[in-house]
């Protein structure tokens, strides 16, 4: 590892936002926003700190440090009837229980297009999402010095979730997803009441699934103690054995809301 420090980034940029929103008898709902800017001078990392820009793709995608325009929409639109809801959407999506970075689907990724199917009672609420993942695409020089574009397969990811909130101050939920890729939308991944383990194993383990289990509580006002446990692949054969085919990662935090005075 080299000693010296990378130089302090700098430059100007400048972007620009438009947005707009309705809604219809509660029912219906829709919102749109759109950034377009652009970087004039400096070096195009100073765009890395901003954290509403620094996931964008056409932010991160290039390391050479090329300045140039950037952009990104976010398009939302929502239908509720009674206990159900869907949504259509590009936007970041977040799932799971913590501050800022939850285990399962975190807002530090690119804006996703996704639809959600929703049930909420009082105490109980079901998530059914699917998504397709953006792929990374470049343009480079192949072997014989020719321009090539290179471009991943498609991606989708399923997810199921259900939280549970037996009593006011405590909250706990179960969600399950699949990622999987080089075909098109899996039937099996897009019922709602299809276990997506069973699902992966059924279609002949050809896919990456994981699941998290969730909890939250909330012992006095104004303070939040959660906990994710995520496993992304488990053979209980070899528990304990370090085997490559168990791995899960623990998070673990407290949220503390302090009231304004005066």
């Amino acid at each position: 590892r080299s000693s010296e420090q990378e130089p302090t980034a700098s430059g100007v940029s400048r972007s620009a936002r438009l947005t707009f929103e309705a809604s219809w008898r509660d029912r219906i709902g829709l919102y749109t926003s759109t950034i377009n800017g652009a970087q004039f001078t400096g070096d195009t990392r100073v765009l890395l700190a901003d954290p509403l820009l620094a996931p964008l793709y056409f932010v991160s995608r290039d390391s050479s440090n090329v300045q140039g325009p950037f952009d990104q929409s976010t398009a939302v639109v929502r239908g509720i009837a009674g206990p159900f809801w869907a949504e259509l959407a590009n936007a970041r999506l977040t799932v799971g229980t913590s501050a800022d970075a939850p285990l399962a689907v975190s807002d530090t990724a690119d804006y996703l297009p996704f639809v959600r199917l929703g049930l909420r009672t009082r105490s109980v609420r079901v998530q059914a999402i699917h998504a397709a993942l953006s792929s990374r695409s470049r343009t480079d020089l192949d072997e014989n010095g020719n321009e090539a574009f290179f471009d991943s397969p498609e991606r989708f990811m399923a997810m199921h979730r259900r939280d549970v909130q037996p009593a006011g101050w405590s909250s706990a939920a179960f969600t399950e997803a699949v990622i999987y890729g080089r075909r098109g939308p899996e039937l099996a991944y897009l019922n709602p009441l299809f276990p997506v383990e069973a699902a992966e194993h059924a279609l002949w383990d050809r896919d990456n699934a994981f699941f998290t289990l969730e909890t939250s509580v909330r012992p006095i006002r104004g303070v939040e103690l959660y906990g994710t446990w995520l496993v992304d692949d488990l053979a209980t054969a070899t528990l304990g054995d370090a085997s490559y085919g168990n791995k899960w990662a623990i998070q673990a935090g407290a949220q503390i809301t302090v009231p304004r005075t005066g």
